[in-house]
C-alpha cells in the first residue's frame, strides 16, 4: 500500500511539472527575474537556480516575459532575505 501511494505521488508530481514549459516566455522571465532579484543591490552575488516557475498564470503573450520577470524578481528578493 505504501509503495502504491509513493507511485501515485510521483505520477502526480510529474503531471504537475509537465504544465511548466521552460521555453515559455513567462518562465524565461521568471528565471531571469529571480536571479536579478536574488542579487538585487549586492555587488558580488551568486544566485541559486531559480525555482520552477508557477505553471498557471494569466498573461498576454506580448507581456508574458515582463510579467514573469516581475514575479520572479519579487520572489528572488523575498527568498534572499
Amino acid at each position: 500500500m505504501k509503495k502504491l501511494m509513493v507511485l501515485i505521488s510521483m505520477v502526480l508530481m510529474m503531471v504537475l511539472m509537465s504544465f511548466t514549459n521552460v521555453s515559455d516566455p513567462y518562465c524565461t522571465g521568471w528565471s531571469d527575474g529571480y536571479e536579478a532579484g536574488y542579487c538585487y543591490k549586492r555587488p558580488v552575488c551568486a544566485s541559486p537556480p531559480a525555482p520552477l516557475c508557477p505553471g498557471l498564470y494569466l498573461a498576454m503573450e506580448k507581456d508574458a516575459y515582463r510579467e514573469g520577470y516581475g514575479a520572479g524578481f519579487v520572489r528572488g528578493v523575498k527568498d534572499h532575505r
